[in-house]
């Protein structure tokens, strides 16, 4: 099942739930080129394809079992359950040594970003997990998302693309009391009521849990109607 694919701009819930505003790939670019517009900076920087670029890593890193990091917003990565699981890996699990153990996806805020941004968690925090439960994550890098997951970026454009997408995701974050951004492929970076969660798309979890993963999306989009 795809992912979520909200519409473009912004939106507002109808009188049956409360207000969200949604925002997809679209949204957030145009968000982002207008920030720069106001600080007269130029808008010729790529920031669509900087994002897909984004996106095609994090989905890379965590079909292989790795994580990603994203600084300052969060890391996406697999968790360890921290038990044996006989000795055939399964979906969902992965071998470490000779023990199978199970992993489920798991977002870690940093916490200067839910400090800054006046938000709390009821996730995982970058202080509250421990290392050795996690696969090995690599952080965002200019240089090897250009060279790996691009033909036309720069490392310039990379760093500097992924700087602006993330900070415009912490206006958004400060800002509205109810949101949804769609990160393509990988799920949905919620905040509700001043808390911030992460819903992962279908793909990365257990096939028994895919039909309520997808249910909760597509209520995330029925919450949602156009302003005008």
């Amino acid at each position: 099942d795809p992912p979520l694919r909200p519409a473009p701009q912004g939106f507002r819930s109808s009188s049956q739930a409360p207000y969200m505003l949604v925002v997809d790939r679209a949204g957030l670019v145009q968000l982002c080129k207008e920030r720069r517009a106001k600080r007269r900076a130029s808008t010729s920087l790529p920031l669509d394809r900087v994002w897909d670029c984004m996106m095609r890593w994090i989905v890379d890193q965590l079909t292989r079992a790795n994580g990603a990091a994203i600084p300052h917003l969060c890391t996406l990565t697999w968790r360890s359950d921290g038990k044996a699981h006989g000795s055939t890996p399964t979906k969902g699990s992965m071998t470490s040594g000779n023990v199978n153990r199970r992993y489920r996806p798991v977002c870690i805020f940093h916490e200067r970003f839910l400090h800054d941004a006046g938000l709390k968690s009821r996730a995982l925090t970058s202080s509250g997990v421990r290392a050795h439960e996690l696969c090995k994550t690599e952080t965002l890098n200019g240089t090897r998302l250009a060279l790996n997951y691009s033909t036309d970026l720069t490392k310039d454009d990379v760093f500097s693309g992924c700087r602006e997408l993330v900070a415009c995701i912490f206006t958004l974050a400060s800002a509205e009391p109810d949101l949804a951004i769609d990160l393509a492929g990988v799920g949905v970076l919620m905040v509700s009521q001043r808390h911030a969660a992460f819903e992962f798309a279908p793909q990365f979890l257990p096939a028994h849990e895919r039909e309520a993963a997808m249910a909760r999306l597509v209520e995330i989009r029925k919450r949602a109607v156009p302003t005008n």
